[in-house]
């Protein structure tokens, strides 16, 4: 960014989440910012074979206590859309599944009847990434407040990789950008049972 502010550079492919307000509210660039979509989403995965990951309620419940309006609103500025699915919208041929609304009361009815009435602890993986850790202590603070103690484990990439495929990660933040502009391209890699 100093590098193109200072003319040494024609474009900045990407603008960190921390200082696009300041480029887009600013006379002098807000002119010169051009958006376009991307085909990428991020998520909160789950372990599924680790307790307490193995009870859908419980996974529910953790995506009933997200605001995630808010949190795409305060940490992105907006910029995106909210995920209801793992295929991108661009590449959605019909409807979107429905998505979770941001419900806390539902969220610890469903803690309660999976067994964690008083919540649990546990650690969210990722990357050491600013963007990511702004989101992961969002994510933690919205737990928090349903009585989910989440430490926040901030790894180098390959590390984080290797903690995640080797399954030592209950929970990791993490993101898929396709390969080539197919919903197959996020299905097969993130789901198949080949690539467990």
């Amino acid at each position: 960014m100093v590098a193109f502010e200072k003319g040494s550079l024609d474009i900045l492919p990407e603008i960190m989440a921390s200082e696009y307000a300041r480029y887009t509210r600013d006379p002098q660039w807000r002119g010169c910012v051009q958006q376009s979509d991307s085909l990428n989403t991020y998520y909160l995965g789950f372990n599924c074979r680790r307790k307490p990951f193995t009870d859908v309620r419980v996974r529910q419940a953790l995506n009933y206590a997200l605001d995630r309006p808010t949190m795409l609103a305060a940490i992105l500025d907006g910029r995106g859309e909210l995920a209801r699915g793992p295929v991108p919208p661009k590449l959605r041929r019909g409807p979107a599944p429905a998505g979770y609304e941001y419900d806390p009361e539902r969220a610890r009815r469903l803690l309660a009847e999976a067994g964690y009435p008083d919540g649990f602890s546990m650690k969210l993986y990722q990357t050491a990434d600013t963007e990511n850790l702004d989101m992961c202590q969002a994510v933690q603070a919205y737990l928090q407040a349903v009585g989910i103690r989440v430490s926040i484990v901030q790894l180098e990439w390959s590390t984080f990789l290797a903690a995640v495929a080797e399954g030592e990660a209950g929970a990791c933040w993490l993101s898929w950008w396709a390969d080539y502009p197919d919903g197959e391209n996020f299905l097969y890699p993130l789901f198949h049972s080949a690539n467990q």
